[in-house]
C-alpha cells in the first residue's frame, strides 16, 4: 500500500511532523476499512489484516512520539 510506505518514510526521520504522520495512519485506517469491506468473505483477508496491524502499530508509535513516552524495559528486546 502506498499510504503504508508514505508513513515509513514521514517516520523515518529524526524529527516529522506528529500531525501529518497521524493524518496519514488516519487515511490508511479509512482505506482497510474500505477494503475490508469490500473484501468480505475474500481471499485478500490475510493482506488486509497486516495492513490493519501495520496502521494499528504505527499509530501506537506516532502515538508514544506525539506524548514523548520513552521505551520502557517491557517495549524493549532482550537478546
Amino acid at each position: 500500500m502506498i499510504s503504508a510506505k508514505q508513513i515509513n518514510n514521514l517516520i523515518s526521520q529524526e524529527k516529522f511532523d506528529v500531525d501529518a504522520a497521524m493524518k496519514k495512519v488516519s487515511e490508511l485506517e479509512t482505506l482497510v476499512a474500505q477494503a475490508k469491506e469490500a473484501d468480505k468473505g475474500g481471499m485478500n483477508f490475510s493482506f488486509i489484516n497486516s495492513a490493519g496491524q501495520y496502521q494499528l502499530e504505527a499509530k501506537k508509535y506516532v502515538r508514544r512520539i506525539r506524548d514523548k513516552v520513552p521505551y520502557s524495559e517491557v517495549m524493549t528486546p532482550t537478546y
